[in-house]
């Protein structure tokens, strides 16, 4: 029975976080109004220190590069798949072709040696360990039992193909890892930026409070409430 079945495809991240995109405008406007010669000094009287807009730009741009570089090295990884499907399905195709010498040479006389050539494992739907142990048993196996129609180049073929998958697999699972350690440590900026972001605008709330209506151009412009205090988030 012919073997028809897809290969299992690895659950993809979304490459960007509407959360981060969120936050990373609110502070940069932030960051903007707190520079503004309008509002610095009355900010400078609440003790705000003179660096603390700079500061969260700097945090903002660092964490814009994490993603950008997440985002980058994502789509990377989304290559390698196609890559590493197209190996898998070289790798599948040399298999079979040893399978089917295989079955011609024992099916009749030692069915029992056709397990030792991966044969009644469904090669479609396995892993990564288990075909590449199989195709590795097969090679093994080929020195000791000549079959019919496998010469040296068919071998050559098979570790051809096998060296092939294994390395655009550790490719993609460097990419995967790289841009998960990018998003990592853009959420961890992303905590610093909040923090930072919050720390001026409560020194804005302080100083324009919402109950004061000709505050209102000062609290949008440090995207606080209108009609309420600002207490936290965003």
């Amino acid at each position: 029975m012919a073997d028809n079945t897809v290969t299992p495809q690895r659950t993809k991240a979304l490459l960007w976080n509407k959360e981060a995109l969120d936050e990373f405008d609110t502070a940069e406007r932030v960051a903007r109004a707190a520079k503004d010669p309008k509002y610095t000094q009355v900010l400078a009287d609440r003790d705000l220190p003179a660096g603390a807009a700079a500061a969260l730009e700097a945090l903002v741009t660092a964490a814009r590069g994490f993603s950008a570089g997440a985002v980058k090295v994502s789509a990377e990884a989304e290559g390698s798949t196609r890559t590493e499907s197209a190996e898998r399905t070289a790798l599948v195709a040399a298999l079979r072709g040893v399978q089917a010498a295989a079955r011609q040479k024992h099916a009749q006389s030692a069915p029992e040696k056709l397990k030792t050539f991966g044969i009644g494992t469904r090669l479609g739907t396995i892993g990564f360990a288990r075909l590449t142990g199989i195709a590795d048993a097969v090679l093994d196996t080929l020195t000791g039992d000549t079959l019919p129609g496998i010469k040296a180049a068919q071998q050559q073929e098979l570790k051809d193909a096998l060296a092939a998958y294994k390395s655009a697999d550790a490719t993609q699972g460097t990419a995967q890892s790289t841009a998960t350690a990018l998003r990592t440590q853009r959420d961890a900026t992303l905590k610093e930026i909040r923090a930072a972001r919050q720390t001026i605008q409560f020194a804005a709330e302080g100083a324009w409070p919402y109950s004061n209506s000709n505050n209102a151009a000062a609290r949008e412009a440090f995207q606080l409430p209108l009609g309420k205090p600002f207490t936290g988030g965003r």
